[in-house]
């Protein structure tokens, strides 16, 4: 390689800006932690993630529980893989589905057009319910809830 100082460097005569639309390639799931990893074919904004526009569902094609993400809090920077902690309410909500993300074979994922933007503001592509991609790696609900505390208050009556 070699160097060419800011004096010597010359105009780009043609620009051909990126208009390809970034893929989902796979997907890893943990309920314990809470976290939905997603990568895809090309760096994606991390910024531009439209959260309602994921599904969680049970099956490929016809599911009979799934569940829309609320909200996204992206963890990771840029790039092709970005991973997105669960709110307490969207965890919450899976956790009561019994037919939904108790393992990797009810756990798929479906996505709306333009739920992901590339780094040149081009939309992913949807990835219909009926064409839902299955889950990678699959992370149990590892912990058992434990009761902290109780009050009893014996003059409250019935």
């Amino acid at each position: 390689v070699i160097a060419i100082s800011n004096a010597s460097a010359t105009v780009a005569r043609v620009f051909t800006g990126d208009t390809t639309t970034p893929q989902l390639l796979d997907f890893d799931l943990s309920l314990s932690p809470a976290v939905l990893t997603l990568r895809f074919s090309e760096a994606v904004n991390g910024a531009s993630v439209i959260a309602s526009r994921l599904q969680l569902q049970n099956a490929p094609s016809s599911p009979t529980e799934s569940f829309r993400l609320s909200s996204a809090n992206v963890t990771s920077p840029n790039g092709t893989e970005i991973k997105i902690a669960l709110s307490f309410a969207d965890i919450t909500a899976i956790r009561s589905l019994r037919n939904l993300a108790t393992s990797s074979s009810n756990s798929f994922l479906s996505i709306d057009n333009g739920a992901f933007t590339d780094m040149f503001a081009n939309r992913l592509d949807e990835l219909a319910a009926f064409a839902a991609k299955q889950v990678t790696s699959f992370g149990a609900d590892a912990p058992r809830p434990n009761l902290l505390s109780f009050n009893l208050d014996l003059n409250a009556g019935a």
